[in-house]
Formats: C-alpha cells, sequence, structure tokens
C-alpha cells in the first residue's frame, strides 16, 4: 500500500466512517509511516502466520475493513490484476458482510501531469449465505468485476 491507493484512500476516508486498513508486519518498519498507521487504528498482519492474522482481524468489530485483495503492489510493466488472495473472503464470508470493490486506475499520473488518478468505488457484493466453500468462486467473480471495472472505466479513460 503506498502512492496513489493511500491517498485514495485518505481522500475516501470521511465518506467510509469506521474503517480499519489491514497492512502487511513490514509495513510497521516504514518510520513515520508506521507511526501514522499505527495511531490511526492500522492492524498489522503477519502473512506467515494465517491464524495469528485471523485472529487480528477478528478482534475488529462493526468496522469496515480495507484490504487489497492482490497481497502486494503490482510492480510488473503489463497492466493487470494479480491473482486475489483468499483472507479478505474469508473474513467477509465469516462475518457475513458484504464486500466493496474499490478499483484504481493506474499510475501513469505520476510521470505526466496532465493525466490523472481515478478511484471507483463499485457496488457491494452480498456475502449474506455463502460459506467457504463459496470462496474460491467469489474471489474469481469479484476478480472479474473489478478488471471490467478497470478495463471499462479506468484504463481506457486516462490513456
Amino acid at each position: 500500500m503506498a502512492g496513489p491507493p493511500l491517498v485514495g484512500m485518505f481522500y475516501a476516508w470521511d465518506k467510509i466512517n469506521k474503517t480499519v486498513i489491514v497492512v502487511k508486519r513490514e509495513f510497521w518498519y516504514m518510520g513515520i509511516v508506521a507511526l501514522a498507521a499505527y495511531k490511526s487504528g492500522t492492524v498489522f498482519i503477519d502473512r506467515k502466520k494465517p491464524k495469528d492474522a485471523y485472529k487480528s482481524l477478528g478482534k475488529i468489530k462493526k468496522a469496515k475493513v480495507w484490504i487489497y485483495p492482490e497481497g502486494t503492489r503490482n510492480t510488473g510493466n503489463t497492466v493487470k490484476l494479480l491473482p486475489f488472495k483468499k483472507g479478505a473472503f474469508t473474513l467477509a464470508v465469516d462475518a457475513q458482510v458484504p464486500i466493496i470493490p474499490v478499483v484504481f486506475s493506474p499510475h501513469y499520473f505520476i510521470n505526466d501531469k496532465k493525466r490523472k488518478a481515478i478511484m471507483r468505488c463499485l457496488e457491494p457484493v452480498p456475502t449474506e449465505g455463502l460459506t467457504s466453500e463459496d470462496i474460491p468462486e467469489l474471489q474469481e467473480r469479484l476478480h472479474q468485476i473489478m478488471w471490467d471495472a478497470f478495463n471499462k472505466d479506468l484504463n481506457i479513460s486516462i490513456r
């Protein structure tokens, strides 16, 4: 989590009350960024210890959880979504809460000031009635929804 997604999150912060950000434990070593994250209630998880990470997330009550389902930054030269990790979907299904997909445009504006970053919040995807057996299909469905939105609205509109 860095750059435009972080800026987009701060921009949307006042519109999405009671939100908790989940980041990998390695962010704890980022000095002032880590301090700001800690003070804002960010939850740091160790992805190498899924059970401990899941327990940390279980302590969050009545809050929206902001998670990047790719689990890492996409630093490749091609514009694509990486495969989604299972944790965010497991959490949503266990809690029976909707998933609100958020898509960011590519970060071309960093090198070209005439372009801008776009953040789009998509329609919530319900998880009511789903079980752990439904998670792989849910992951695939969300991946497709986000990829379609990215290609239709974001990637093409800024080139």
